[in-house]
């Protein structure tokens, strides 16, 4: 990939090429086995429009990188199930119309505060329960984050918060992986 074209995607925002590169090889060696292996920007999370793309790609990167180096990583539900409301009624002249809507209704494994991806990993700072909260742009910490970070700490617990790319790859160690797949 060129770094022209790199620098005019999305994902830029939220990786150096060095890193996108690391990625690009990592995910390449993920698919040796087919015949047109998928870029690492459709590899990933896809979902382009969505408000929350960088973040949810960034998750999704997270938690497959994890996982091919061993970790079992786990990743928060952030929100409940899909609960239809909608229904169809007809008038006295028999037409019909949909009335009502979609919500969302909490599900109990929501735990409000909670780091988007945990962890068991040996990383930089040793082996431990690893907590990676993803932070993307101008996405700030909720008071119950900060408190859940303060618990966290307090049971020994290390808890990161991953802006870019790079960031995570540091918290990992990236030396140790460059030399796993160089």
């Amino acid at each position: 990939m060129r770094e022209h074209h790199f620098n005019r995607t999305k994902i830029s925002r939220i990786s150096s090429f060095k890193a996108y590169q690391w990625l690009e090889r990592l995910t390449m060696d993920a698919q040796s086995n087919v015949r047109y292996p998928m870029p690492v920007s459709e590899y990933y999370y896809r979902n382009t429009s969505h408000r929350q793309y960088l973040s949810k790609w960034l998750e999704s990167v997270i938690v497959a990188v994890l996982k091919s180096h061993g970790a079992d990583p786990h990743k928060a539900p952030d929100r409940g199930r899909r609960v239809d409301k909608t229904q169809v009624v007809s008038d006295v002249v028999g037409f019909q119309k949909q009335i009502g809507s979609v919500i969302w209704a909490k599900d109990s494994r929501v735990k409000v505060g909670r780091a988007d991806i945990t962890c068991f990993f040996n990383g930089v700072n040793g082996i431990g329960m690893y907590n990676l909260e993803v932070k993307v742009g101008k996405d700030r910490p909720s008071k119950l984050q900060l408190a859940e970070k303060l618990r966290a700490e307090s049971n020994g617990e290390f808890w990161f918060w991953v802006k870019t790319l790079d960031d995570f790859l540091y918290i990992c160690n990236v030396k140790h992986f460059e030399k796993r797949h160089n």
